[in-house]
């Protein structure tokens, strides 16, 4: 989990580098936001989501950029804000590649789940692969993705699930 999230950084940063002024240096600016991102990125994992929520929008408001706008995003889906599945229609749109996706639609479809709507989990559930969760993630990724077909009727793929995730424990 904490690989991920270092690549994630390591990317942003990267991106970073390339808003160097006319003379080809670092705004000072440009510090400031690393900075902020760090921060609002050890708050995160410390759960506190609406702090780091708050440092995240600011940074994606100066620069635009997939990382803090999917954090932004991610803060309100773990916090179950109402309202979040439109912003989590428009960053699909707007970052179709982000490395963040797999992380949002996991945690909406936990919140699906959570709310016993095993319909739409199953759906986001089958629109994410295993492979691209976290490690620590993976064993609720598959038990509840078999519940949620269990709900709903579809017996053989809850058991296949159910049978994948006895032989891997």
């Amino acid at each position: 989990m904490k690989l991920n999230k270092i690549l994630v950084l390591t990317m942003f940063l990267a991106g970073l580098s390339a808003y160097a002024d006319n003379d080809g240096l670092w705004t000072d600016r440009t510090t400031v936001q690393v900075q902020e991102f760090r921060d609002a990125m050890r708050l995160y994992d410390k759960e506190m989501y609406s702090r780091s929520k708050a440092m995240f929008d600011r940074i994606d408001k100066d620069n635009a950029t997939a990382d803090p706008a999917g954090y932004a995003l991610l803060c309100d889906v773990r916090v179950e804000k109402p309202g979040y599945e439109n912003s989590l229609e428009k960053f699909l749109e707007e970052y179709p590649y982000s490395a963040l996706i797999p992380q949002i639609k996991f945690q909406h479809a936990l919140n699906l789940f959570d709310r016993q709507n095993y319909v739409e989990a199953s759906k986001v559930f089958n629109g994410l692969e295993q492979k691209h969760l976290y490690r620590g993630q993976r064993i609720e990724f598959t038990f509840k993705k078999a519940y949620a077909d269990l709900e709903n009727g579809q017996l053989q793929s809850a058991k296949k699930l159910y049978y994948l995730q006895e032989n891997c424990s």
